[in-house]
C-alpha cells in the first residue's frame, strides 16, 4: 500500500468481472458521446467481455495491473508487452489504459498506478512505454507529458460516427 493507501497487484483471473464493469462504466463516462448506440455496445463488448479478459490474464503478453482502496477494486491499467509503434518504428509496451472509477480520480492514484506500469517495463526489459490519447484531451496528454513522456506521432480511430485523431506519446525505459 502506498502513502495514498491505494495498493496495485497484478491482475489475476479472478479479477476480470472488476475489471469488466470498471472498464465499461469508465469508457462510457469518457467516451460514450464519440459513438452511436450499437457502436458503442460492440466496442465494450468486445474489449471488456469477461472472456476476453481472462484469457488476457492467462497470457504473458498483456499484463492488468488492478488498483484497491480499501480492498474494493477501483481501476486498472492494461499493458501490452512487444507492442509495435503506430508509425512501426519499434516495439515496446503499450500502456493502453489507465481507468479509474468516478470518485477515484484526481487523488494522485494514477501517477502511483503509472509508476507501476514503468516498473512492469522495465521489468520486462522493454526499450520504450508508449500510448495514445485523444487529441481534445489535453489534460491526459499534459499528464503524461510531466511523466517524461514526448509527442511521437498521430494516428486515427474510427467509430461509428466519426473518425477522432490520437496523439501517440513515449518515453525511453532505457
Amino acid at each position: 500500500m502506498d502513502e495514498l493507501g491505494l495498493s496495485v497487484r497484478a491482475g489475476r483471473e479472478e479479477d476480470a468481472p472488476a475489471i469488466r464493469s470498471i472498464g465499461i462504466r469508465t469508457y462510457v463516462d469518457h467516451f460514450s458521446a464519440i459513438w452511436g448506440e450499437e457502436g458503442l455496445s460492440r466496442y465494450l463488448e468486445r474489449h471488456f467481455a469477461e472472456d476476453h479478459i481472462r484469457r488476457e490474464l492467462r497470457g504473458t503478453d498483456t499484463r492488468y495491473l488492478v488498483a484497491y482502496q480499501g480492498g474494493e477494486a477501483i481501476g486498472f491499467a492494461k499493458l501490452n508487452f512487444n507492442a509495435p509503434l503506430p508509425s512501426g518504428e519499434g516495439r515496446g509496451a503499450e500502456l493502453q489504459k489507465i481507468y479509474f472509477l468516478k470518485g477515484s480520480t484526481g487523488r494522485g492514484y494514477g501517477e502511483s498506478l503509472l509508476k507501476h506500469c514503468l516498473s512492469e517495463a522495465v521489468a520486462r526489459d522493454e526499450p520504450f512505454i508508449w500510448l495514445d490519447v485523444l487529441k481534445s484531451n489535453a489534460g491526459a496528454r499534459a499528464f503524461y507529458e510531466k511523466h517524461g513522456f514526448k509527442l511521437v506521432g498521430e494516428k486515427a480511430m474510427d467509430t461509428d460516427r466519426m473518425q477522432i485523431g490520437l496523439f501517440v506519446l513515449a518515453r525511453p525505459l532505457r
